[in-house]
């Protein structure tokens, strides 16, 4: 790259600034709908905030309309738009008409309200959560809109409903909950979100199949949601199917609830490393031949039928090419064979053309 990095000088300029301004000239995109606005404008703030302590003040520059130029802030930005599109019954209903891309709006508007949530929590509020979950899946303006995410667009649903989740079970740095949602919302949003993957599979986006603490979150309240043991049972099955990761692996204990089987103190290489020590490597299996069901008896270990010292495998030998005969005689190709055709036929034609030359 060119230049040089004086990184502690960057610093040092960030923490004297006082206030930052992102323009808007066109109404094409919102604030929710890219990742532009909060990746430069909040990220920003979660930098000189992190620097100095204090977040700096955020305004937009709009310049959407150019006989009312104005200044607003970022709250009141943010505010607008939220009243006039992802909470407004009109706009909600023209998403619903494009269907599956309609559906994708939503998605991303939630996780772009999740972004600015982390570069400035003091800008997204409970409120606004608890608005979403009311909007959407409340279905607040009998508008058909949680039918349209849970049936017609179910992994778009899940991915919201994942979200949602996500933002109630992490922290910010103060150790507060990005989002305080009662336990009767979060446990209705666990079920509901359960319940989709069983009936319609999993969507496996990037906060939900590869979110180990996710995961962990929604097993440890799926009783308390409400989840039927064998609908437990079935997500757990679903999403090993999907993840092949050990801590979807489920067995029933004597009460018929569903347990996670595995080792916390151990990743998935030192499971199976652990799993294969002694004298046998053993697959335990269900009597009944359950999937993912495991229980104490073990499959007939197909290595008893061999002593401790028996070493299966490949002895390799040296072995010596004689090659008299190829070096003595000589070897012809078919490529050799067709040049040879080749430049007999040129030759020959070079001797017709001079001997017809001499006779006329």
């Amino acid at each position: 790259m060119w230049g040089e990095s004086y990184e502690d000088l960057f610093k040092l300029n960030l923490m004297d600034v006082d206030a930052a301004i992102h323009s808007d000239s066109s109404n094409l995109f919102g604030l929710l709908d890219g990742d532009g606005y909060y990746g430069y404008l909040g990220s920003i703030g979660l930098t000189i905030r992190a620097l100095t302590g204090e977040t700096p003040e955020l305004y937009i520059a709009n310049q959407e309309n150019l006989d009312g130029l104005e200044i607003m802030t970022l709250t009141e930005a943010l505010r607008t738009e939220l009243r006039a599109r992802d909470f407004n019954p009109a706009w909600i209903t023209g998403m619903m008409e494009g269907d599956y891309a309609g559906a994708r709006q939503m998605v991303k508007m939630v996780e772009y309200l999740w972004g600015w949530d982390v570069t400035n929590p003091n800008l997204i509020t409970d409120s606004d959560w608890n608005e979403i979950y009311e909007v959407y899946f409340n279905d607040k303006y009998d508008l058909g809109i949680d039918e349209f995410l849970e049936t017609e667009n179910p992994y778009s649903g899940q991915s919201i409903m994942a979200r949602m989740i996500e933002t109630a079970r992490k922290t910010d740095a103060e150790g507060n909950p990005y989002w305080d949602a009662s336990d009767a919302v979060l446990n209705d949003l666990v079920k509901r979100y359960v319940e989709s993957v069983v009936e319609n599979g999993v969507t496996c986006c990037h906060h939900t199949c590869g979110n180990a603490q996710l995961a962990d979150f929604i097993d440890g309240n799926m009783q308390a949601a409400g989840v039927t043991p064998e609908i437990q049972q079935q997500y757990n099955e679903l999403m090993y199917e999907a993840t092949l990761r050990d801590e979807f692996k489920v067995q029933q204990n004597e009460d018929g609830f569903v347990q996670q089987v595995h080792d916390d103190s151990l990743n998935s290489v030192q499971r199976a490393m652990a799993s294969g020590s002694g004298s046998s490597n053993q697959t335990m299996m269900a009597d009944s031949g359950g999937a993912g069901i495991d229980s104490d008896t073990p499959v007939q270990d197909s290595g008893k039928s061999t002593s401790d010292s028996y070493i299966e495998g490949y002895e390799m030998t040296q072995e010596t090419v004689n090659n008299a005969d190829s070096t003595n005689s000589p070897s012809f190709s078919s490529s050799d064979v067709f040049a040879s055709i080749f430049v007999i036929g040129a030759v020959g034609a070079i001797y017709l053309g001079f001997w017809k030359r001499r006779k006329f």
